[in-house]
């Protein structure tokens, strides 16, 4: 049996299994913890579902719902970074080594390093987002084994970690609207800021001229902008709520990597018009879906980018010119 791909949902429900059985069926996909019911005698009683999806890196996206359970971490091989938050219920930590004790509710993010021994306790339903990222990718990207993290703790409601919730509440709420490579992108995108994110926790502020933070939101947008040349008018708009910031900060990225957004859609849907004539589509066609107002201003742009007219090319490339 193949494991999951990268960037394909699956789903794991009780709903199938028998009463009696559920809470065992839930516990042999939690095999990294040590599940018990919070309520002994409820087993019958017990309900869950998980919708998870694996992205690059080993990074893993999910939503999981279940009646009350107390899960106890620090079991081998667990070693990973977990990201949570809490949709409804409420959630309590425990960090056995120094008896700290964190209240999770429907706020912010909370951050865990499972290899510490600790236990997560609800007293009835929960719903949480997670997100967890490999022990060994996040070493890689801090550049050195000791984290510098606390075992458990609340994220600050600053920084890069808004923006990493946003985008896993986007994806919770729209991830059957998307296919797997997009699915892979938003995954790596919330993994790439959570990692920054976490870097300025361990290491404190980024150097000035470190533009790591600004570098994974431009990546993002760039990957949005190439699948879906959009047009000039609806770009910031739909790529800020994509990412989950504003348009004033989008620019600002975009500044900072010496370029703007309208230069990058000009550039994505340039490319799109080449592709575009190699395949003989009317030259009005191509102008209008690549926006601009007429083809006379569609092959004044061509031309300034590619050296050649659109007939020029279309030519080279084997194709009569339609349109």
């Amino acid at each position: 049996m193949t494991g999951p791909h990268i960037g394909e949902f699956y789903r794991i429900s009780t709903d199938s299994v028998r009463a009696q059985e559920r809470f065992n069926f839930w516990r042999t996909h939690h095999q990294q913890l040590d599940l018990r019911l919070t309520d002994p005698t409820a087993e019958n009683q017990f309900e869950g579902e998980i919708l998870e999806c694996l992205g690059p890196e080993g990074a893993l996206f999910g939503h999981s719902k279940s009646t009350g359970v107390v899960s106890h971490f620090g079991r081998a091989p667990a070693n990973h970074i977990l990201l949570s938050h809490v949709q409804s219920g409420i959630v309590e930590v425990r960090h056995n080594r120094d008896g700290g004790f964190y209240g999770e509710t429907p706020n912010g993010l909370t951050m865990m390093d499972t290899r510490h021994n600790m236990t997560s306790a609800s007293p009835g339903r929960f719903s949480h987002l997670y997100l967890t990222l490999p022990e060994p990718y996040v070493a890689q990207v801090l550049g050195h084994g000791d984290l510098g993290l606390r075992a458990v703790q609340r994220l600050p409601e600053t920084g890069l970690f808004p923006f990493v919730l946003t985008q896993m509440k986007l994806l919770a709420a729209n991830w059957d609207q998307l296919g797997p490579e997009e699915a892979s992108a938003a995954i790596q995108s919330m993994a790439g800021l959570a990692l920054t994110g976490l870097r300025q926790l361990a290491r404190g502020p980024l150097d000035r001229d470190d533009n790591v933070a600004t570098h994974a939101l431009y990546r993002a947008a760039c990957r949005y902008i190439e699948r879906h040349a959009v047009t000039h008018q609806i770009a910031a708009v739909e790529i800020a709520s994509i990412l989950g910031c504003s348009r004033a900060h989008l620019y600002r990225v975009f500044a900072a990597h010496g370029t703007t957004i309208g230069e990058v859609i000009r550039k994505a849907n340039l490319d799109k018009a080449r592709w575009m004539l190699s395949k003989g589509r009317p030259l009005a066609r191509i102008a209008w879906e690549t926006g601009y107002a007429d083809t006379a201003s569609f092959g004044r742009a061509f031309k300034k980018h590619f050296g050649l007219t659109p007939g020029e090319y279309r030519a080279q490339n084997g194709q009569a010119l339609k349109g």
